[in-house]
C-alpha cells in the first residue's frame, strides 16, 4: 500500500459516499438511454470501483452485491451486441472486482469460478482484436489471479499451469513492446510465483532460478532510475523471497545473507521515503524471518536485539497512523516472536509481557476490523499467551485456561468458516492440536473447576 493510499476511517468514508454519489450518477444518465452501450459501460466502472472500495473497508457483502450488479448489466449489455468490445472490456474488470471480494471471503469455489468466467471474458477480447496488447495483458492477468487462487486452495499444480500460461503472455507482451518497462516489471510478479511454486514444491535450485530471474530484471530497473520508489521495493521484496526459498531448504547462512540484503534495501527505501509507513512495515516481516533463523541457531541474543530494534521502529508508525491495522498486527507479530525467543532461551516469566501485549493489539484490531486474517492472528495470539503463563506461572493456571478457552473457541468458528480452505482448515487444526498437547504438558494438576 502506497502512502496516497493510507486513508482515516473519516476519509473511508467520504470516500465511500463519492463512490456511491458516482453510481448515482451513472444509473441516473443510463436510464435517460438504456440501450446506450458506453452509459452502461460507464455504471459498471463506477460499481467495479465502489466494489473494490467496499471490500477494502471490510464489507465483503456488499461488495460481492455490488460486482454481481456490474456483472448483470454486462450480460445485458452482450445479449444486445455479443461483439462490443467495451462491454467484454468493463465484463473483465466486473468479474474481477467479484472474484476478489469472494477470494477475501476465503469462498473458494466462487473465487475459482469467477476467475475462470474472467479467463473466457478475456479470451474473447483477444479474439476480437489479436493485435491490442492491452487485451493480451487483461488475459495475463486473469491467468495470474486464478493461479493466485488455486495456491491458496492448495492446488500447486494447478496454480503453476496458470503461471507458465502468464508467464507466455507477459513474454509475449515484451516481444511486442521491449522498452515498455511496466511489462518488464510485471514479468518479474510471474517468476516470482514460479519460485515460490518450486519452493512449495521442495525444488529448491528450480525455486531460487526464478527467484534469480527476478531480482535481475529488477536490478536493472532500479539502476536506470535509482529514485523510482516501487521499483526498489519491488527488489527488495525479491531478495526477500529469496531467502525464504533458502530458509525453506534448510539453508539458514543462505536465508541470513538474502534476508540481511533485503534489511538494506527496505532501510534505503526509508531514507528515499521516510514518511511512507510501508517500508517500516515491510521491513518487520524481514526482521521476524531474521529472528526465526538466528533463534533456530540459539543466537537468541541476535534474534532478539533485531525484533526488539523492529518494535523501536514500527512504534512511531502507530503513533501518526492510529487506524492502520497492519502496523498493530505487526507490531503484535514481533512481540509474540520476542515472547517466543525469551521462552526458547529459559526466560518464560520475562516472555508473559509481550505475549500479553500481543493479546491485546490483536484484539484491538479485531473490535476494529473483525477480518478472518485479523481473527487468526488473535487466535494464535491466545493460544499462544495461555502457553507462556501455563509454563512460567503455573499459579496463574485460571487465567491461562482462560485465553486458551478464547483461543480455541474462536479457532472453531473460524475453522467452520473456512471449511473449504484447505490451507487456512490444516493450520487452525495444528494450532488446535498443538495448543492442547502444550496446555496438557505445561500442568500436570487437573483443569480448576
Amino acid at each position: 500500500m502506497r502512502a496516497d493510499a493510507l486513508v482515516t476511517q473519516s476519509d473511508r468514508a467520504g470516500g465511500l459516499a463519492a463512490r456511491r454519489q458516482a453510481v448515482d450518477a451513472a444509473r441516473r444518465r443510463l436510464d435517460r438511454k438504456p440501450d446506450e452501450v458506453l452509459r452502461t459501460v460507464d455504471l459498471v466502472d463506477a460499481l467495479s470501483v465502489l466494489a473494490r472500495q467496499q471490500r477494502e473497508d471490510g464489507d465483503l457483502d456488499g461488495s460481492i452485491a455490488t460486482a454481481a450488479d456490474a456483472l448483470a448489466l454486462t450480460d445485458q449489455a452482450l445479449a444486445r451486441d455479443p461483439a462490443a468490445a467495451r462491454a467484454l472490456e468493463v465484463r473483465v474488470r466486473a468479474l474481477d472486482a467479484l472474484a476478489d471480494s469472494y477470494l477475501a471471503k476465503r469462498d473458494l469455489d466462487n473465487t475459482l469460478a469467477r476467475y475462470q468466467d474472467e479467463i473466457v471474458a478475456a479470451q474473447r477480447l483477444r479474439e476480437l482484436d489479436p493485435a491490442s496488447i492491452w487485451h493480451v495483458r487483461a488475459l495475463a492477468i486473469a491467468e495470474e489471479k486464478i493461479s493466485t487462487a488455486l495456491y491458496h486452495n492448495n492446488d500447486l499444480d494447478g496454480s503453476m499451469t496458470h503461471a507458465r500460461r502468464a508467464l507466455e503472455l507477459r513474454e509475449d507482451l515484451i516481444t511486442r513492446d521491449p522498452d515498455n518497462l511496466q511489462f518488464q516489471r510485471e514479468v518479474t510478479v510471474i517468476y516470482d510465483r514460479l519460485s515460490l511454486l518450486h519452493q512449495q514444491k521442495g525444488q529448491v535450485d528450480d525455486s531460487l532460478a526464478e527467484a534469480d530471474r527476478s531480482i535481475a530484471i529488477r536490478e536493472r530497473l532500479v539502476a536506470r532510475n535509482p529514485d523510482n520508489a516501487q521499483w526498489r521495493r519491488d527488489l527488495a521484496v525479491a531478495r526477500f523471497m529469496r531467502g525464504e526459498g533458502q530458509a525453506a531448504a534448510g539453508r539458514a547462512d543462505a536465508a541470513f545473507a538474502d534476508y540481511q540484503l533485503a534489511v538494506e534495501a527496505f532501510r534505503a527505501l526509508m531514507a528515499l521515503e521516510p514518511t511512507v509507513p510501508d517500508h517500516v512495515l515491510d521491513l518487520s516481516i524481514v526482521r521476524h524471518r531474521i529472528a526465526m533463523v538466528l533463534g533456530g541457531q540459539q543466537r537468541y541474543a541476535e534474534a532478539e536485539a533485531g525484533v526488539s530494534e523492529g518494535i523501536a521502529e514500527l512504534t512511531p508508525v502507530i503513533a501518526a497512523h492510529a487506524d492502520l491495522d497492519r502496523a498493530l498486527v505487526s507490531q503484535g507479530t514481533l512481540l509474540r516472536v520476542l515472547a517466543q525467543l525469551r521462552m526458547a532461551d529459559g526466560r518464560g516469566a520475562e516472555a508473559i509481557e509481550p505475549a500479553q501485549q500481543a493479546v491485546a493489539l490483536a484484539d484491538q484490531v479485531v473490535a476494529r476490523r473483525p477480518l478472518v486474517d485479523f481473527q487468526i492472528e488473535l487466535s494464535g495470539s491466545l493460544v499462544f499467551a495461555a502457553e507462556a503463563i501455563f509454563l512460567a506461572a503455573p499459579d496463574r493456571r485460571d487465567e491461562a485456561f482462560a485465553l486458551l478457552d478464547r483461543g480455541l473457541a474462536l479457532a472453531d468458528e473460524l475453522a467452520v468458516q473456512l471449511q473449504d480452505n484447505v490451507v487456512q482448515t490444516q493450520n487452525l487444526a495444528g494450532l488446535r492440536n498443538t495448543a492442547v498437547a502444550r496446555a496438557r504438558g505445561a500442568t500436570a494438576a487437573p483443569r480448576p473447576k
